[in-house]
């Protein structure tokens, strides 16, 4: 009970630097809250990118494709010159430049449809491959004209018209507690980064102090066990851990009051909860390595950005590699980050159920390696003193 008192003493002369640690995520999460948080959750509205059209056949039938989707994108007239695309996409100028080739024309006369038309492109993009469906969609339904017995004109206009036929989208909310819940799901999103760097600092700072020498000898000769040192010092760690999270939660509770008390809410909760335990464990075990007070600042960073770059905390998953994908399997953030991905469609189509399952016992058991590795390393030090 002393140890564990002593502790929080310790604990009250850090509290400096983890107020600021908070008061600069309070300040980002207030930006996200006072944006956009009256969203329409009933509307949709479909985005237009931009798209360059480079005509090299300036005929009738081309001049149709580039007039139809002039209907459903923004078109920006560029240079011809392919020397300057390259350009134009990397300042994203443009998202997709089309090259209608010369004979186009023709190619449809003949119902030849192979290799009508090129492209360059954002890669990977979105708005790309949509473009891409709406050419395939168009020139599809041309083909279906033309191969009826349609001339040319009138299956290029039966085309255009049939493409543009659209269709009005309702989203339905059938639970009320489910309100739009992407600022809640940003803000748990990136607390996968903060929990790290405030466990990390102030947590780690507090367990190097009882292995200064003169504390730890102190400790060995009173007439407490190792055993209840490490469960005294873990008690102490998982109690301000807690304070940690519950700071954190109360916040996101009064910034996203609508969202918070919902289906999706409990989950980003409940998933917090165990990652603040993977992170306490990981400070208790490298409080045993560490050689210096200045060092937790320092892991704090790189861990927390290391670990948010790699999975898909500050860049989307998507975006990766498959080398760089399996070496983030071996971090407990992915498997926040995997649970946290499957909260939306399981409230919503009750999928994705096993995976957050999986990711929760993952996580779980990430703290439970770190905790038993540190009581072994705290033993192993104490034996070889």
């Amino acid at each position: 009970m002393q140890l564990y008192k002593a502790f929080f003493k310790i604990a009250k002369r850090n509290f400096l630097s983890i107020f600021i640690y908070f008061a600069i995520f309070f300040m980002i999460c207030f930006v996200f809250a006072s944006n956009g948080t009256s969203s329409d959750a009933s509307r949709f509205d479909a985005e237009k990118a931009v798209l360059a059209i480079v005509d090299r056949d300036q005929s009738s039938s081309s001049k149709a494709l580039a007039a139809y989707l002039g209907t459903m994108q923004n078109r920006k007239e560029i240079p011809s010159n392919p020397d300057f695309w390259q350009d134009e996409l990397y300042y994203r100028h443009v998202d997709y430049i089309l090259i209608i080739p010369k004979g186009y024309e023709e190619k449809l006369k003949k119902k030849d449809f192979t290799n009508l038309t090129e492209n360059v492109k954002i890669p990977a993009s979105l708005s790309g491959t949509y473009i891409d469906q709406q050419i395939e969609h168009y020139l599809r339904v041309t083909k279906t004209y033309l191969v009826a017995g349609y001339d040319t004109n009138e299956a290029l206009k039966a085309a255009a018209n049939t493409s543009k036929f659209s269709t009005e989208v309702t989203l339905s909310n059938q639970d009320n507690n489910r309100v739009d819940s992407a600022h809640l799901l940003s803000f748990y999103q990136y607390y996968t980064y903060i929990i790290v760097c405030i466990t990390l600092a102030g947590l780690g700072s507090i367990l190097f102090r009882f292995e200064d020498k003169n504390i730890s000898a102190r400790l060995h000769a009173s007439a407490m066990t190792l055993r209840q040192r490490n469960l005294a010092l873990f008690a102490g760690s998982c109690t301000l851990s807690i304070l940690y999270w519950l700071a954190l939660v109360v916040a996101s509770a009064l910034f996203y009051r609508n969202q918070f008390f919902s289906k999706i809410g409990l989950l980003c909760i409940a998933n917090s909860f165990l990652y603040m335990l993977v992170c306490a464990s990981l400070t208790f075990l490298l409080s045993n390595f560490a050689k210096s007070l200045t060092v937790f600042p320092v892991l704090s960073n790189v861990i927390g950005l290391g670990m948010s770059f790699l999975c898909g905390v500050f860049v989307p998953i998507e975006f990766m590699g498959k080398q760089i994908l399996t070496v983030a399997h071996l971090f407990p953030a992915y498997w926040y980050m995997d649970a946290h991905k499957q909260f939306t469609n399981f409230v919503s189509t009750g999928t994705g159920g096993s995976t957050i399952a999986i990711a929760f016992l993952i996580e779980a058991l990430f703290a439970l390696a770190f905790l038993s590795i540190g009581f072994v390393v705290t033993k192993l030090k104490r034996s070889n003193a």
